[in-house]
């Protein structure tokens, strides 16, 4: 009986030692999962902030081409109002024989 009471006693605290790792393995394999997850939704977000910005900024960008579009009319514009300015209904076009 005391060979059996003593293989009992060594049992024991290995098998609460054994537990306790299988617990603590548990517990970090939880974690991970935890911080592995917080990493993915972290990178979704700044994935959709990276799209909301860039539509944004094709948003800026097409303005400023259709501002810069504008104004080239304009001038373009001008430009043709001045020809029609400077153009004499009898004298006809100016040639420029000085060169």
């Amino acid at each position: 009986m005391d060979f059996k009471s003593v293989e009992m006693q060594v049992a024991l605290p290995r098998t609460f030692e054994a537990s306790k790792a299988v617990q603590e393995q548990q517990q970090n394999g939880l974690a991970a999962q935890q911080n592995a997850n917080e990493d993915v939704e972290k990178e979704a977000q700044w994935k959709r902030k990276a799209v909301v910005e860039g539509d944004n900024i094709d948003k800026l960008n097409l303005k400023d081409r259709d501002r810069q579009n504008e104004q080239q009319r304009q001038r373009k514009k001008k430009k043709q109002e001045e020809k029609k300015k400077s153009a004499h209904p009898f004298k006809g076009k100016q040639i420029d024989i000085s060169g």
